[in-house]
């Protein structure tokens, strides 16, 4: 889809300061645009364009919102670069008449390929923020509608995003929840060393049932009556590592055995945190649990049927919580025998 120049391109805008590369044959430009680029050069095509050569999807407003604030944030903006077809309506004028550095003159809009939720992040920072930022930018010299509709495939079809439990290890010494997951996961005091999957998925034939975005899960459910960023990481992390140590070595079978038991089903082990949360005081922005508490309720859970038969089709928040129940009033059974004993 040709789109042919409008009101917006009565003039020519020139971008300074580009480096021209070929690869495989095809011309491309490296360089920035400024925010007053984004309005007069880019467009985008979206998937249901009646003449049916769009192909980008809707704006996620979450994503832009995340980097309006990341932008916010940052002192020194790093952005991956976003990649465009000029689709003809750039022309390169390298300086001294020779050369791979010079100037782009554009008559005519450019579209994106991949980067709208970065370009509309932008627009975002900058409706609320009065600041400059410069915006990374390859484009393609001349790709034709179906061309570009191939690229934009093969850019969003073959890249392999980072898993989220990669991403929580990197940002370990920025949250104390990831950290407290982080070295529940690399400790070898820890009852989940050497069987957590630290920046992938769950193997379970390589003995890695769980993932570090599983310990961050239940570590954040162990602490939702606590402020993670007002109480010592350390405190919290003895609380985590006191806990399920005694459960692993109260169930050393189920713990182990995954084949057969359901303790590292994650509806499961986010009912156990559930159980544990409930004797965690928050009063005073701390994080203090009751130590021998917390494994004489462990005691209390001896002979729970952990067998993972039992648990399938349980997942969820809903699915922890009728466990968590499930284990309440088995525990409170226990006790109460205890007491007539």
């Amino acid at each position: 889809m040709n789109v042919p120049p409008d009101k917006r391109f009565d003039w020519s805008i020139r971008i300074n300061c580009v480096s021209r590369t070929r690869v495989n044959g095809m011309v491309q430009y490296v360089g920035f645009l400024n925010p007053s680029h984004i309005d007069r050069l880019l467009i985008i095509k979206p998937y249901d364009e009646a003449d049916g050569k769009g192909y980008q999807r809707p704006v996620n407003q979450r994503r832009t919102k995340d980097l309006a604030q990341y932008l916010s944030h940052q002192q020194a903006v790093i952005l991956p670069p976003i990649l465009l077809n000029a689709a003809g309506n750039w022309e390169y004028v390298p300086d001294n008449g020779h050369g791979d550095t010079g100037t782009l003159i554009c008559t005519g809009p450019a579209s994106i390929i991949d980067g709208q939720h970065r370009i509309e992040g932008i627009k975002r920072f900058l409706d609320e923020y009065s600041t400059e930022v410069r915006i990374p930018f390859c484009a393609i010299h001349n790709l034709d509608e179906n061309e570009e509709i191939e690229t934009f495939l093969i850019v969003n079809t073959t890249a392999k995003p980072i898993q989220k439990s990669h991403v929580h290890y990197l940002e370990r010494e920025r949250d104390p929840i990831s950290w407290v997951a982080a070295q529940l996961a690399t400790d070898p005091r820890s009852p989940f060393y050497g069987i957590t999957a630290i920046t992938g998925v769950r193997q379970w034939r390589r003995g890695l049932p769980v993932t570090l975005q599983n310990l961050v899960k239940m570590v954040t459910v162990l602490y939702r009556k606590v402020d993670a960023k007002k109480v010592p990481k350390e405190a919290m992390l003895d609380i985590a590592l006191t806990y399920f140590s005694e459960i692993k070595n109260t169930f050393p079978e189920a713990w182990e055995d995954v084949k057969h038991h359901g303790m590292m089903q994650i509806a499961v082990l986010n009912a156990l945190a559930m159980v544990a949360a409930q004797m965690t005081d928050s009063s005073q922005g701390e994080a203090a649990a009751d130590l021998y508490a917390l494994k004489q309720s462990v005691a209390n859970m001896k002979g729970f049927d952990w067998s993972r038969e039992r648990f399938k089709g349980i997942s969820g928040p809903k699915g922890s919580e009728s466990i968590q129940v499930e284990l309440l009033t088995h525990m409170a059974k226990q006790s109460a025998r205890r007491g007539t004993e």
